[in-house]
């Protein structure tokens, strides 16, 4: 369970995952914000297309559909990430950085975080996590932080923490 949470809060929310199903723009929908890095090891933020609020995605090789937990859901969320151009945010510890990213309307999308001395991914969805906890909680309307070490690290939650708007 999670005890050294932001403003002394006992339990996780849910983040918001980025919803542009409804949103009809030919040049993309423009994601901006900023992030932060409060931890030793460095990571990469990412994101990429889900299907639905549950995570899942279609392979783009095999065409497969994945749930959160089920054998290759971590390798197919990677190959969803890398068909989006500039989506790969790098960030070192006690860095605060803006970002812009423009992503495709008509999906979903949901966090990836590697870090980048282990290897992990971390994921929106325990299911998907190596050890199968919440990396993830949500500090208000497009905020969250996130825990990017095994089995929950310290869990305070400010391993990143990133605050987003949409625009398009």
């Amino acid at each position: 369970t999670a005890t050294d949470l932001p403003g002394q809060r006992a339990q996780l929310t849910e983040i918001d995952l980025i919803d542009i199903r409804e949103i009809d723009a030919p040049s993309g929908v423009s994601v901006s914000g900023s992030f932060s890095r409060s931890a030793a090891d460095n990571s990469v933020l990412q994101w990429y297309s889900v299907s639905d609020d549950e995570g899942t995605v279609v392979d783009p090789l095999s065409g497969s559909v994945l749930k959160p937990g089920d054998p290759g859901y971590a390798e197919s969320a990677g190959r969803r990430a890398t068909l989006i151009s500039d989506n790969a945010l790098h960030l070192t510890d006690s860095e605060i950085a803006p970002f812009s990213i423009t992503l495709e309307g008509g999906a979903i999308y949901a966090p990836l975080i590697t870090n980048e001395t282990s290897g992990e991914r971390y994921f929106a969805f325990a299911a998907a996590n190596p050890d199968k906890l919440e990396h993830f909680t949500g500090l208000g309307a497009n905020g969250w932080g996130m825990e990017d070490v095994y089995g929950g690290g310290d869990r305070d939650y400010d391993d990143l923490i990133v605050r987003f708007s949409l625009g398009s």
